[in-house]
């Protein structure tokens, strides 16, 4: 968190940690909608170029299965994220509200079949 707030803000460490924390929080929960320039740019370049950070890797799909089953382990235990149990508590115990909509994707305005079926004749 004092990383990306000191990069985002164009800071030093100490100033960062000098901040209330809930003025901190205020500044990530605005970056939610509007990220800082650097992490836009890096987002940009990754959606528009062939551009991928040195630390990425090829995975298998097991590998990427693995890796994401081992973040979970790290969240649930750092209390990061909830575990399937806590989830299910904190939604009243039940796993979908009443009445809840359950769309296909085929359902959403504009959306049709993808890919579209070439037009007869």
């Amino acid at each position: 968190m004092f990383a990306r707030l000191a990069a985002g803000l164009k800071r030093l460490p100490d100033e960062v940690r000098r901040m209330r924390f809930r003025d901190a929080r205020r500044i990530l929960d605005y970056w939610r909608d509007a990220p800082p320039e650097s992490e836009m740019l890096a987002f940009l370049a990754q959606c528009y170029t062939t551009w991928e950070p040195a630390s990425r890797r090829e995975m298998t799909e097991q590998e990427v299965i693995a890796e994401h089953r081992a973040s979970l382990e790290r969240r649930w235990k750092s209390g990061q994220a909830l575990n399937p149990k806590q989830l299910l508590e904190a939604m009243g115990g039940k796993i979908a509200a009443p009445g809840a909509f359950q769309a296909s994707p085929l359902q959403y305005t504009g959306i049709g079949e993808w890919p579209p079926k070439p037009a007869a004749g």
